[in-house]
């Protein structure tokens, strides 16, 4: 089973603690805008810590977690999940606002079902 976006970014910090945005966006092939935004999400589900030195944010996942049970998913979440993963790429290359608005719209909806 291929790993969603999320998840990649998600085993890359746990194989590689206190990496940064850079790093992870790098290794993953995306951008540090989505990276960003995946790592908001882990910190919220409690997945993911957050190390702030002068000169830099690191990120590490929460050593009292099992990865097996971190984000246990539905099929039908993982489609979600794929699907947002897609939208997020085509919303950062989109150069026109009644693209992006209509992708936002999309994202929304499916965020909602997640």
């Amino acid at each position: 089973m291929q790993l969603t976006l999320i998840d990649q970014v998600q085993k890359y910090i746990n194989e590689n603690p206190y990496t940064n945005v850079e790093e992870i966006a790098k290794e993953c092939k995306t951008t540090k805008k989505i990276v960003r935004e995946y790592i908001r999400r882990l910190k919220n589900k409690g997945v993911l810590n957050e190390k702030t030195d002068p000169n830099n944010k690191t990120y590490y996942i929460c050593e009292d977690l099992d990865m097996d049970e971190a984000r246990p998913m539905s099929k039908k979440n993982e489609i979600y999940m794929r699907l947002i993963d897609k939208y997020l790429e085509l919303l950062e290359n989109t150069h026109g606002v009644d693209e992006a608005i209509r992708i936002g719209r999309e994202l929304r909806l499916l965020a909602e079902k997640v």
